[in-house]
C-alpha cells in the first residue's frame, strides 16, 4: 500500500483532540464552521517594568469594556492621530488574565 494511504488509515483511527475545555471562548461548538480570533496581551517583563534608559515603564494597550478591541498606543508617533491604532477580535484578554481563564 502506498505511504500516504497508509497514514491516511493510521489517522482514521485517532480521535480528534479537544482544542479547549468546554465552556471556553475558544471551544468549537460542534455544528460551527467558523474561526474565532483570540488574543491576550502578555504581561511586562521584568526587565520592562524597570524601563528603559531612565524612561519608567507604560502599558501601551488598552483592552475596551466589552473586551472584544485592542488599542495600541505608539507615543514615538509625531501625529497623535496616528498614534492609537485599534483592533476588533472575537475576544480580547487583557495581560492579567490567568492561563484558566484563556483556556
Amino acid at each position: 500500500r502506498p505511504f500516504a494511504e497508509a497514514v491516511a488509515a493510521d489517522l482514521d483511527d485517532v480521535p480528534p483532540a479537544p482544542l479547549a475545555s468546554p465552556g471556553s471562548p475558544l471551544a468549537l461548538e460542534p455544528v460551527a464552521q467558523n474561526v474565532r480570533v483570540v488574543i491576550r496581551v502578555r504581561p511586562p517583563l521584568q526587565h520592562e517594568l524597570r524601563g528603559y534608559l531612565g524612561v519608567p515603564y507604560r502599558s501601551t494597550t488598552r483592552v475596551s469594556g466589552d473586551a472584544r478591541t485592542i488599542s495600541l498606543h505608539d507615543s514615538a508617533a509625531a501625529d497623535e492621530r496616528q498614534a492609537q491604532h485599534g483592533f476588533t477580535f472575537d475576544q480580547v484578554y487583557d495581560q492579567h488574565a490567568t492561563q484558566r481563564e484563556v483556556y
